[in-house]
């Protein structure tokens, strides 16, 4: 779909911000008075030179590390930061998901910071009044606590109450810093599916992630900033990559879990281990009740001879879609080296269990395997992953498995190191992974395949 046959509606052209810094309070008056004679602060670029066009319809991910510029330059784009140089226009209603809550007077009842906030936002009395009880259910708050003070609150009413405040506007761009939902439990779900909604619906997005995987999932292009200048510019999967390849060149090859790490789900080295119990997740959520790993003989794979099979089992309540599952192999230094997910293969989790039966990425169906447990009042799945005749050369592997909504974004859960595996060859062959190949003598006629 081409978005660019209207006017942008976000445009910035040579932005940039810069802050001044003083060694004591008293030296601000003192450049007041000395002008350009003397420069008495140490100047710091936080944005420089930042030009896109932004168009209707458009969903923009803006990735980096901490400090690269990314909040700086959504505060600009939001009016709650003026810029030192350059140009900013915006064309619509615009609503932020960056600090929730920060404009709640804590003294007020949830009540009137309903009416105070979306006053803010743009929202006349009338039109807070027709959705005043839509912001008041989404936020799940109970009637009483609506009209208690809103230091009352616990953090996670005071969140919900403002996420639910940002999105009633019904913005033309909606900026996100760092997180595609908020809150826990069913709220998170919730509070994704607003935004999701506002992209299909074809609202302009602009979204700030850590979540390389989120950002080329649902947007259009991408700005990679590094100490405030951007580094690359283009299409999503251009644009990670890019990314990616900057950060592991920075990371070390000795990184490791740190000591002591907690891991939710059942790890694949303990199948007799209990399903942990449904409340020491949160609320009812599709979660993973146990992952079993079969790796050739005994966890030892012959490369190019064994197979890999993983078998998840995943409990979903009342109410809620079949979610997907994907399954990461990394190596030992937590480096990603292949992947599978159930949504980008098409299969569909289904209740209908057969034990023994298997779901891969060439074939959809109703599966389980043994990792299938069913959680009281929810619907038992499972789905068994094979990589036939594993090609991956020798070396320790690890599996981390990811529960996602079925659009394969929202993260449920996450296990990392849900089990290992090790990779013997018999060969010489180089490298992370054997790949088919074959050999033509002088270039021409018949080869030799390997």
């Amino acid at each position: 779909m081409s978005y660019k046959t209207q006017e942008p509606v976000v445009q910035a052209t040579s932005l940039g911000k810069r802050y001044e810094l003083y060694a004591r309070p008293i030296d601000r008056l003192k450049q007041i008075v000395l002008g350009k004679r003397q420069t008495l602060f140490k100047e710091i670029w936080a944005l420089r030179n930042v030009n896109l066009s932004v168009y209707p319809g458009e969903v923009l991910g803006i990735v980096g590390k901490n400090g690269a510029g990314k909040s700086t330059l959504l505060q600009l784009l939001c009016g709650t930061l003026p810029p030192t140089t350059g140009q900013l226009k915006t064309n619509g209603r615009v609503a932020a998901l960056l600090e929730l809550g920060a404009g709640f007077n804590p003294e007020f009842s949830g009540r009137d910071n309903i009416y105070l906030n979306a006053s803010i936002l743009g929202l006349d009395r009338r039109q807070i009044d027709e959705r005043y009880d839509e912001i008041v259910s989404f936020s799940g708050l109970d009637p009483v606590f609506i009209e208690q003070p809103v230091k009352t609150y616990s953090s996670g009413m005071y969140v919900r109450l403002a996420f639910a405040i940002a999105t009633s506007v019904e913005p033309d761009i909606l900026v996100i810093d760092e997180a595609l939902s908020v809150g826990d439990g069913d709220f998170s779900r919730r509070s994704f599916d607003k935004i999701m909604s506002f992209k299909d619906q074809g609202k302009t997005i602009l979204f700030c992630s850590h979540a390389l995987y989120q950002v080329e999932a649902i947007c259009n292009q991408a700005i990679w900033l590094h100490q405030g200048q951007v580094q690359a510019q283009g299409s999503p999967p251009d644009v990670v990559a890019q990314y990616a390849d900057f950060l592991a060149r920075e990371a070390s090859l000795s990184v490791r879990p740190a000591p002591g790490l907690k891991t939710q789900g059942i790890a694949a080295s303990d199948p007799a281990a209990p399903a942990p119990p449904a409340n020491d997740l949160g609320p009812a959520l599709p979660r993973v009740r146990k992952v079993e790993v079969q790796a050739g003989n005994e966890g030892l794979i012959r490369s190019g001879k064994d197979d890999l099979r993983v078998t998840v089992g995943v409990t979903c309540p009342p109410g809620y879609a079949a979610p997907s599952v994907g399954v990461v192999v990394v190596d030992e230094g937590l480096k990603n080296i292949c992947s599978a997910g159930s949504h980008i293969d098409g299969v569909s989790l289904n209740t209908a269990v057969e034990p023994g039966s298997l779901m891969t990425g060439q074939h959809a169906g109703a599966g389980a395997g043994a990792g299938a447990q069913a959680g009281a009042g929810a619907g038992a799945m499972a789905t068994t992953l094979v990589w036939p005749k594993l090609s991956l050369l020798k070396g320790k592997y690890h599996i981390d498995i990811y529960l996602l909504c079925e659009r394969g974004i929202h993260v449920y859960e996450h296990i990392r190191q849900a089990g290992s595996f090790q990779v013997s060859q018999d060969h010489l062959e180089v490298g992370v992974v054997s790949l088919s190949h074959y050999w033509r003598s002088g270039g021409h006629g018949s080869g030799h395949e390997a």
